[in-house]
């Protein structure tokens, strides 16, 4: 059962990979103080941030797994029911090596700070199905560079371990990792007409 939705800011996040667009939200604290673009991020330390570096450290981390082409970020906020755009920046991300493994889903399942579940999830990737592993540690250089963002051993301040929340508007707990899946997507293999 998914956390009641709290937050009211996030960020999405569309790309594409081999021709089929997907899109990636999360959900991040912004700082009210500021009011006019650009809008800043308040982190774990209660530090304001750049939204667009943020945005772009996200895209560099899911790069390590990913050649998605990356679309224009948007930072939107929650009015009433509906979402509503604030500001739009296009991040360069990068690109990994390997090749694509089309209709794959990756889920990284991780805790917020009352040890509530949250899910990241990633299409398309370039780690073949199926896998799963509970040692964070234990994986792949290229899965442990994108996942150490989400460590509290992250290297950098705008690392998703230090902004994003769960929906339920709480950052990561220190050890965050519960596990780390790839497996086939039934609806972006009917998408690409794959049996």
């Amino acid at each position: 059962m998914s956390q009641a939705l709290v937050a009211t800011h996030r960020i999405t996040q569309p790309y594409t990979v081999s021709g089929v667009q997907h899109k990636i939200r999360y959900y991040v604290k912004r700082d009210l103080g500021v009011v006019t673009p650009p809008y800043f991020i308040i982190n774990r330390a209660a530090t304001s941030m750049n939204w667009t570096l943020v945005a772009e450290q996200f895209a560099f981390r899911m790069g390590y797994m990913s050649q998605a082409s990356w679309g224009p970020a948007v930072l939107e906020e929650l009015s009433g029911t509906l979402w509503l755009p604030l500001d739009v920046y296009q991040p360069t991300g990068q690109s990994a090596g390997g090749s694509v493994q089309v209709a794959t889903q990756t889920t990284m399942v991780l805790r917020d700070t009352a040890f509530k579940n949250f899910h990241v999830v990633f299409m398309e990737q370039t780690q073949a199905a199926p896998y799963h592993n509970i040692a964070p540690f234990a994986l792949g250089t290229s899965q442990g560079n994108m996942q150490h963002g989400w460590l509290s051993d992250g290297a950098d301040i705008h690392d998703p371990y230090q902004f994003q929340v769960s929906r339920g508007n709480r950052y990561l707990a220190t050890s965050p990792f519960i596990g780390y899946t790839i497996a086939l997507n039934r609806k972006v293999r009917r998408r690409r007409g794959l049996a």
